[in-house]
């Protein structure tokens, strides 16, 4: 047990570098290009002419069930009793999740065509890695690692863990294109700014179980406990296995090529109300991943009996041993090596901006105080997205739009409330920031159930 706590106190400081969404981005003008990720229709905006990020790291890590706090306190614990257990174990929820993940860019390069002096089309192009990770299980499944399975004698128990893993090199391009509406009633000038994001995918690794179902029945006596299972485990790897490729080692060269390829879509659209006043909105993640090199699928279906060992036939020299064969039985999975495909985590996203005291710096137009608001819904509770809504408020202050200094505060998700700041610094052609959806871990163990990291060096010109 006290292994199984070491585990998780490591998840949370190994990986304690997560937001799902880069919040921050949408309320810096200097991160607009950035943002373009996320909201494909802030492609272009604040940029003179074209913007270079050789380095832009990103990582974070997720939980909906515990701090770090509560981990410190059950592993320091000299003995971990039933009263220790019960404490753990109250602080799950009915269906608890983990989440780490990070994405390395290459290089990502943006550049304006105006026509006549104003913005028209954008345009980026780059490459990045990407790695997620997610881990979903019950309360009854860690209950029953911790306390046996006494405690649910005369139950039919559903245990269903699911474990996703995606890892891809990404190619992109990305586009945008302004156009104008006149309103004849006030003659204002409302600016419509579609954008697409298409994205090639080679898949390095992935590990999905579309179907995960386990359930375990006690007899109310002890006598056998009954399995009912229909689960299936699709697997693929960057390096080809032993199993499929003959001794590991042979033609290795050859085998370190992708497992999969695919497309992934982001589709974007702002609406430009006011000089001050935009609303844009996205539906990213669009798409998926076919792996058909380096593939293992493992399924179980069906309904099964253990009921223990038969000691009188164990005395007498039998073979059964902890009924060898029927516990076989029970944990055989069947392979297969049939290709399988992952989507991406589909999600939407909408977002509303507004700025106070507009100025104006080397042609490029800025407001001090940056205003917005951010919803996210998740299509599936899935890898780096979920179905619980996001709500996010942020602000920054741009000093000469040379020093970018911002906060923001976010609501539900997987973290439940996050607190974050960041700060960028424009000096000519020299771009540098760091930023953090959520801070709240350095100032107490107890607040937050992850947090996150962004640090980007750029170029503009």
């Amino acid at each position: 047990m006290r292994i199984l706590l070491t585990l998780c106190t490591l998840l949370y400081s190994g990986w304690a570098l997560q937001a799902q969404t880069n919040f921050y981005t949408f309320t810096d003008p200097h991160l607009a290009n950035q943002a373009s990720a996320n909201l494909p229709s802030l492609l272009g905006d604040h940029t003179k002419t074209g913007e270079f990020y050789p380095f832009a790291l990103y990582a974070g890590f997720g939980n909906n069930f515990i701090s770090a706090a509560d981990i410190n306190q059950f592993t320091s614990a000299d003995i971990l009793g039933s009263e220790q257990i019960n404490a753990y174990l109250s602080k799950l929820k009915a269906s608890n999740t983990i989440w780490a993940g990070y994405q390395l860019p290459l290089f990502n390069f943006y550049f304006n065509i105006p026509r006549k002096r104003k913005p028209f089309i954008a345009f980026g192009f780059g490459a990045k890695n990407q790695t997620d990770f997610s881990l979903d299980f019950n309360r009854e499944m860690l209950e029953l690692i911790l306390r046996g399975n006494k405690n649910f004698a005369g139950q039919t128990v559903s245990l269903s863990p699911a474990i996703n893993l995606l890892s891809y090199n990404e190619l992109f391009l990305t586009a945008s294109a302004q156009f104008q509406i006149t309103d004849w009633k006030s003659k204002n000038i409302i600016r419509v700014k579609p954008a697409i994001r298409v994205r090639y995918l080679n898949g390095l690794a992935a590990l999905r179980m579309p179907s995960n179902t386990l359930e375990m029945y006690t007899d109310p006596e002890g006598k056998y406990i009954d399995f009912a299972t229909d689960m299936r485990i699709n697997m693929a790897s960057v390096v080809d296995t032993p199993l499929l490729n003959g001794a590991f080692g042979e033609n290795l060269a050859g085998s370190l090529n992708g497992g999969g390829q695919g497309w992934g879509y982001d589709l974007g659209v702002g609406v430009y109300l006011l000089k001050n006043l935009q609303i844009h909105a996205a539906l990213n993640d669009l798409g998926g991943i076919n792996f058909d090199r380096n593939v293992i699928n493992y399924s179980k279906q069906g309904e099964l009996r253990y009921d223990g060992v038969n000691l009188n036939e164990l005395n007498n020299g039998s073979d059964s041993l902890l009924q060898i064969g029927k516990l076989e039985e029970i944990l055989k999975l069947e392979r297969s090596y049939e290709s399988f495909r992952v989507p991406l985590g589909a999600k939407l996203i909408l977002n509303g901006q507004y700025g106070l005291k507009a100025k104006k710096r080397r042609r490029i137009p800025y407001f001090v105080h940056n205003l917005s608001a951010t919803y996210v819904q998740g299509m599936a509770d899935y890898l780096n997205t979920t179905t619980k809504p996001v709500l996010h408020a942020g602000y920054t202050y741009s000093y000469l739009n040379i020093l970018n200094i911002g906060t923001g505060m976010t609501l539900g998700g997987l973290n439940g409330f996050m607190a974050g700041a960041h700060l960028s610094l424009k000096a000519n052609f020299f771009k540098l920031g760091f930023a953090s959806n959520n801070l709240l871990p350095l100032i107490s163990d107890k607040a937050g159930r992850g947090t996150d990291i962004h640090v980007f060096l750029g170029f503009s010109f």
